[in-house]
């Protein structure tokens, strides 16, 4: 019966790899580094782009709402992705009528009672009903719970409920305490669910009462913050209502004089997080470009699979001759050697599956950033994987199989294991297949790591490394006075390793602040993201942050207390607006909250250096300054502290300070801010990383497979080795040989890789930082490494070869 002969095809393969216990656990380690990558990737795609989370019903039918408008404050002529202010949503609801449903919401991160800082969702009345979501315990939110006045309600999520309530009922009706508001919680979301996006979320709070808290009493004309999700009673409905969202925007944008696009076009699109109209997002870019790193990858490790049961069936030509003389059928040989390469792929799958679990996590951490509610690997991932190991391991075992059981082949086989008249054409090919992925995911690690180095030689200007930046305002919860914020300034000065303090409304870096401003000379300016930027500042701020004096004078004590009409620009500011004229002496009107219109002429005493707040910046941002106390920026104090000795141990003790003066204090309310340019060096930091562990993998992967190959090789050609050495050849000529013979498919492999490397690069270009995606340094250190790496590899077998003794390899044959 077929199905026995089958059974005892399988039980032979089991023994045979037994028998080599080696080669099958390189064989396992190599698929499973090379599916695990593979299927860690298929999982964050598959999260990122491809389905919504837990929980939703029916989100294909669900729609998320875009604008395409240009952006004054940021100089984009297009960008695909905008947020509605509240009065907008509400006559969009009103005017979309019964054709739609409608839920909006808004991302924050706040304080937990004990200090414990975690993220919230605000969220529409209707947004659960919307979703289609029913609660583990208790209910959600309705759109009672979301009227002004309304008592405050919050659903937790189903890990909050498990970390700090161990799922007992009794966690509902109780209070909660989110950033100075107390909730009481109503109920508790579905385990897994997270809304539309995967990340971790803990609380949702309805937008009438949470708005108010995290973004200020006046926010709902303060700032676009809020997403809008529909699920149109009928998929036809869309057209007019994607009319009716243009209309209303426009007619927002109207209103407030300038500020909007009066021609934004609106769009509806599908709800995955990061699968939207137009260009990818930064996340979704990487994620795929790590997605074709992992596939090279695995790639990679197919080939040197394939070449290591190549090598076996080599090893096995006795063997296959004599069940072929004994009437083993050609179809039947090659089955059983596929056989094997399936068990070795599933078992390779199996350790993907181990590999994809630890590396989903943090490709999760250096792609996205931040934490998901869902893991990154579940069933479905794996079922990928184990069909991928099951499709590796046919493909795997065709080639040494066929190669095996060729009808020509069977003379050869009975000569012996040590002569093989098996072409080594296809070895070398594989050899310079994987010479050329290597290549190129060298190529990637070096651009991005010229990159990371380029962006961590960026002068600041400012010393970010020895400041920490307390927020007086988020410390105390609300507007805080000239008074204290300069009483606690003298409890900051009075702490060890505290080189000086500066007050400032404004902090260097990541603050920015405006006010009503006319330039002598200049008829008109738009203000974005290059400024000009407004700051109150006192006689220390610029001793503290490090910023020179050009020319002029600074603020003196006098000027402070008398609130004397001076202002310092900044060289940035000077070269923007009086380009080719000196500055000093020229006026600056800066209108208050009751005077908008200034008459007053600030005149400029001072010129200091500029500061750089972004990297991605190709100039400093126009900067002004005025004596602080001015009150144009009043409650927003800040304490600048320059640190004489390592910065993170100030801010702690300043933070114990804070909790002591504050105990629900903003845990974000003091940050060094070496930390703040860490986390700007991210991106890159990341990428290195990314491309070193896949390019490491590729290296180690490759260079074994070389050095296996080439072993073998010259284990083979002892004979041949020994009969030269009898006529005359020197150990270097042996040596040589064997060289030429490893180097000559990975110098090809790299000149193939190379060329294709050189077209691909143009695709993480945009990622890269003041590195060219064709850098020569770059792509000659990357082929520096394989060739060295391949000639250390290929060293120890030529040395084998050149140390053959021709009496002792003749005797053994």
């Amino acid at each position: 019966m077929w199905w026995e002969s089958l059974v005892h095809d399988l039980r032979s393969a089991v023994r045979g790899l037994a028998r080599s216990p080696g080669t099958t656990a390189t064989v396992i380690v190599m698929l499973g580094l090379g599916i695990g990558g593979a299927a860690a990737m298929f999982g964050l795609l598959d999260r990122l782009l491809l389905r919504v989370g837990p929980h939703v019903a029916a989100p294909a039918e669900l729609r998320r709402l875009y604008v395409d408008e240009y952006d004054a404050y940021f100089t984009k002529a297009r960008r695909y992705r905008a947020s509605y202010d509240e009065p907008l949503i509400a006559r969009m609801v009103e005017d979309f009528g019964d054709r739609a449903a409608v839920a909006y919401g808004a991302s924050w991160r706040d304080a937990l009672d004990g200090g414990e800082r975690v993220p919230i969702v605000l969220v529409s009345g209707t947004t659960f009903a919307v979703l289609g979501t029913r609660p583990a315990a208790g209910r959600l939110l309705e759109p009672a719970d979301d009227e002004p006045g309304a008592a405050p309600a919050t659903v937790i999520s189903y890990g909050l409920w498990t970390r700090r309530y161990s799922r007992r009922r009794e966690a509902l009706g109780s209070a909660l305490r989110i950033g100075g508001q107390s909730y009481t919680i109503v109920g508790v979301a579905p385990d897994g669910f997270s809304g539309l996006r995967p990340d971790r979320i803990d609380a949702w709070v309805p937008i009438q009462v949470g708005a108010p808290v995290h973004y200020g009493r006046h926010w709902k004309q303060s700032a676009h913050i809020f997403e809008v999700v529909v699920r149109p009673r009928d998929s036809a409905a869309l057209p007019a209502l994607t009319a009716v969202a243009q209309r209303d925007y426009r007619a927002s944008a109207a209103e407030q004089r300038g500020y909007g696009d009066t021609t934004a076009t609106a769009l509806f699109a599908p709800v995955a997080p990061h699968r939207r109209p137009g260009p990818f997002s930064e996340a979704a870019r990487l994620s795929l470009i790590v997605a074709g790193v992992a596939a090279m990858l695995c790639l990679i490790a197919v080939a040197n699979a394939t070449n290591l049961l190549m090598l076996r069936a080599i090893t096995r030509r006795r063997e296959t001759a004599v069940r072929l003389a004994l009437g083993v059928s050609r179809a039947r040989l090659v089955r059983a050697v596929v056989m094997e390469s399936t068990l070795l792929a599933l078992g390779g799958a199996a350790a993907a599956g181990l590999a994809a679990t630890w590396g989903g996590n943090l490709l999760l951490k250096l792609v996205v950033g931040g934490e998901w509610q869902q893991a990154v690997v579940d069933a479905r991932v794996l079922l990928v994987a184990g069909a991928a190991g099951l499709l590796i391991g046919v493909v795997t075992g065709l080639i040494p199989g066929w190669q095996a059981s060729r009808p020509d082949a069977i003379a050869a086989l009975k000569a012996g294991a040590r002569h093989s008249p098996v072409p080594s054409r296809l070895r070398a090919s594989l050899l310079g297949f994987q010479a050329a992925l290597t290549i190129a995911l060298l190529a990637g690690l070096a651009l991005y790591t010229r990159s990371f180095l380029a962006a961590r030689a960026v002068d600041y200007v400012v010393d970010a490394e020895r400041l920490v930046n307390v927020d007086l305002q988020r410390a105390a919860g609300g507007a805080i006075t000239a008074e204290i914020t300069a009483g606690f300034a003298d409890q900051i000065r009075r702490l060890p390793a505290v080189a000086g303090v500066g007050r400032a409304t404004t902090t260097p870096i990541y603050g920015y602040g405006g006010a009503p401003l006319r330039i002598q000379d200049v008829d008109s300016f738009r203000m974005d993201r290059q400024g000009p930027f407004y700051s109150e500042i006192d006689t220390a701020f610029l001793a503290v942050t490090g910023l020179a004096l050009q020319s002029g004078r600074a603020f003196t004590a006098a000027d402070v207390a008398s609130s004397a009409p001076v202002a310092l620009v900044d060289d940035a500011f000077a070269r923007r607006f009086w380009p080719g004229q000196a500055a000093l002496g020229k006026c600056l009107y800066v209108g208050t909250r009751g005077a908008p219109r200034a008459a007053v002429c600030r005149q400029v005493v001072g010129i200091v250096s500029s500061f750089r707040s972004r990297l991605e910046e190709e100039s400093p941002a126009a900067n002004y300054y005025v004596p602080l106390g001015d009150n144009w920026s009043s409650g927003d104090h800040t304490l600048i502290v320059r640190s004489a000795a390592a910065p993170g141990e100030l801010a702690l003790a300043i933070t114990r300070l804070v909790r002591e003066r504050w105990p629900e204090a903003d845990p974000f309310a003091v940050m060094a801010l070496g930390d703040i340019v860490a986390r700007e060096l991210e991106p890159w930091r990341n990428g290195t990383t990314l491309f070193g562990v896949f390019a490491g993998l590729a290296v180690v992967l490759a260079v074994g497979g070389l050095y296996s190959v080439v072993a073998f090789s010259v284990a083979q050609r002892t004979s041949e080795f020994a009969i030269r050495v009898a006529i005359g050849a020197r150990a270097w000529h042996l040596a040589r040989l064997v060289l030429l013979m490893a180097l000559k498919p990975v110098t090809l492999g790299l000149v193939i890789g190379m060329g294709v490397t050189l077209y691909l690069v143009r695709y993480i270009a945009p990622l890269l930082f003041q590195t060219g995606p064709r850098d020569p340094a770059a792509l000659g250190a990357a082929a520096l490494v394989l060739l060295s790496l391949s000639l250390v590899a290929a060293a120890v077998p030529a040395g084998s070869a050149a140390r053959t003794d021709p009496r002792e390899a003749l005797q053994a044959e």
